[in-house]
């Protein structure tokens, strides 16, 4: 069994769960740089527990939301041999402290790359010379899909060395079975029959939610004879206030923070997801949404909408900061019905399919 180090920013969830698959088939050390994230509630981290791969956590100084700074990771590759270590990411000052002393050392590294998106316009300075310089140094490069891959290569990746594997947060177990009465759905949440629009997500500039509110103006508009009720989880009306947001207190539900079984409440009582994202380098509340049965419409800058949405199937792509396109889209999405193609989308992503396919990557290098 081949011996690997995984070097990661912090124990998500899901990486936890992928962690504990992927253990299954190599003989797994993790790293982690920090405990937490700085923008993350502490319910949102998973509960202690025995664990069937070893974890370590750096010591070192925290800045930003999800940096470290620490020496014990150049320290921890002196001592021990791994016949693969790999690293989640190369912004880290940590990372980039290892990677520089692999090189040195000529000492092989991968990294993984859960999503990239293309750049406007061409960038140039010391910052991108530098993440050419880290991402070219790997001997091998773990992809999330077509789009990351084309940006490896386009920072010096050698294409015969990038590999792609299905990113998911979403367990087989997790895949729901459809609802016979979505009406009943509502009505045991308090709604009225009507469409259900679903968000998930922060409350930040970035998510798009200002985008979202003109859409929903203009898609009440055109669809004057539709009853519309959107559920926003992830924040409240005063974090959506300090956005610039307002959405008519009538047709709009915010439910506070939701476990997941009380997610998936929400989830089989909705038409449709949306995600008005300005940038996600992936988006996992797509392949939650899909595990869900539920169509997706997301812009042409989240990768896991670019990635698994067949359009016009399973969900409708739209430019971003458009809320008439956005609009459009949503009423799109809402004659999509073949919930069955949904579902076989979210059954390719699923964790123990990227374990899976993580660990015979491995095994061919």
């Amino acid at each position: 069994m081949k011996t690997v180090l995984f070097v990661t920013n912090i124990p998500s969830p899901y990486r936890v769960e992928f962690f504990t698959l992927f253990a299954k088939t190599v003989k797994l050390t993790v790293i982690y740089e920090r405990r937490n994230a700085a923008n993350r509630e502490k319910s949102w981290l998973g509960e202690a527990g025995q664990k069937a791969y070893e974890e370590i956590f750096l010591d070192g100084r925290t800045f930003g939301e999800e940096n470290s700074l620490s020496l014990g990771l150049v320290r921890h590759l002196r001592k021990h041999r791994y016949d693969h270590v790999i690293f989640g990411g190369y912004n880290s000052p940590s990372v980039i402290l290892a990677m520089r002393w692999m090189r040195r050392h000529h000492r092989p590294y991968g990294i993984t790359c859960d999503g990239m998106l293309p750049k406007e316009g061409e960038v140039t300075g010391w910052k991108e010379k530098l993440k050419r310089s880290l991402i070219s140094g790997a001997d091998f490069w773990l992809s999330s899909g077509h789009i990351t891959t084309r940006e490896l290569v386009r920072y010096g990746a050698n294409t015969e060395r990038v590999f792609e594997f299905p990113f998911s947060s979403v367990r087989e177990e997790d895949i729901d079975e459809l609802p016979s009465d979505r009406a009943a759905c509502k009505a045991a949440l308090g709604l009225p029959d009507c469409k259900l629009l679903l968000y998930v997500g922060q409350f930040i500039p970035r998510k798009g939610l200002d985008v979202l509110q003109k859409a929903m103006e203009l898609l009440k508009e055109s669809l004057p004879q539709e009853t519309f009720r959107l559920c926003l989880v992830g924040g409240d009306e005063k974090k959506l206030e300090a956005l610039g947001c307002s959405f008519p207190k009538a047709e709009t539900v915010f439910p506070g923070f939701l476990n997941k079984t009380q997610l998936a409440a929400w989830y089989r009582a909705a038409e449709l997801f949306v995600l008005p994202t300005r940038e996600d380098i992936w988006g996992l509340v797509v392949n939650e949404a899909f595990a869900h049965g539920l169509p997706v419409v997301t812009t042409e800058r989240c990768v896991a909408g670019m990635e698994m949405i067949e359009a016009g199937r399973t969900g409708v792509l739209v430019p971003i900061d458009d809320p008439k396109a956005l609009a459009v889209g949503i009423a799109a999405g809402l004659k999509l019905t073949d919930r069955q193609a949904v579902l076989e989308a979210a059954r390719a992503y699923t964790l123990e399919t990227m374990a899976e396919t993580t660990g015979k990557i491995l095994e061919r290098l």
